[in-house]
């Protein structure tokens, strides 16, 4: 049986890779800001053709960029979604603001899941996170992106994309301890194959997108220690100012928040 997912948004290419495992999918680009629908979805306009066209419970993805957008295209589909539905949630956003979302689905029991594909090409994983029926719901659409064993039940909702944040300070370490490596195999007077030895000792990763900043912000409240992820976000911010570079800067809704305080 051909799985059927309602997709709204083409930020993160998460359309394009269900369409790839034939997955039926079914966009929405009429919604606030009109987000972009994947090449090769069937386009469905309005909300009633498009639930209708759902089987239930119906999983709803979410390929938004972090920010207001989120909040805009959910408040027109919440009127329309059902208890048992599902909404698959992978835009990345700061985690406060995923536990808000998650809390006001959890009045009507409609589940909200927060995803976030992590880690290197060809090995990379999809991180679940929310109530368990809510995971088992979305478990079918993340082991479309990722092989069944790469797919990690992250836990309490929030915590996906939490750890989507962490990957990209990972990715900042990573670009500096790389360049580091760099430097000490180019000053060794041999012939060497300096890209080659790079690979095999650190292969390389995308680059931060915009969220590492936030991790620094919840250390301080967290009270954990991360001396080495500061300094690694902070030489990433001083070479983009000495390249006058504009930083590339994601959208937090809300400001932190203690969980208990949400929930």
């Amino acid at each position: 049986m051909v799985l059927a997912v309602g997709l709204v948004g083409d930020a993160h290419g998460i359309g394009a890779a269900l369409l790839r495992a034939g997955t039926n999918l079914l966009a929405r680009s009429d919604l606030p800001g009109e987000p972009p629908a994947a090449k090769g979805a069937t386009l469905i306009q309005g909300e009633r053709s498009f639930f209708e066209e759902l089987e239930f419970p119906r999983r709803i993805v979410l390929d938004l960029l972090p920010g207001e957008q989120v909040d805009q295209v959910l408040e027109t589909v919440y009127p329309w979604l059902e208890p048992g539905d599902v909404v698959l949630d992978f835009s990345g956003s700061y985690w406060v603001d995923t536990l808000r979302r998650f809390r006001r689905m959890r009045h009507r029991s409609i589940y909200h899941v927060d995803l976030a594909v992590v880690g290197q090409t060809g090995a990379r994983r999809v991180l679940v996170a929310g109530d368990a029926e809510g995971v088992e719901l979305a478990l079918p659409v993340a082991e479309q992106l990722v092989p069944g064993r790469r797919v990690v039940r992250a836990g309490h909702a929030g915590t996906a994309h939490y750890a989507r944040a962490l990957g990209d300070a990972v990715a900042s370490v990573a670009g500096q301890l790389r360049g580091e490596l760099r430097q000490m195999l180019e000053a060794l007077p041999l012939e060497q194959d300096v890209a080659g030895i790079l690979t095999a000792l650190l292969p390389e990763r995308a680059p931060s997108d915009g969220r590492a900043p936030w991790v620094l912000d919840d250390a301080v409240r967290l009270e954990a220690a991360t001396p080495l992820l500061a300094q690694a976000v902070m030489l990433d911010r001083a070479e983009q100012l000495e390249q006058h570079v504009t930083p590339v800067s994601l959208t937090r809704v809300g400001p932190y928040q203690d969980p208990e305080e949400i929930l």
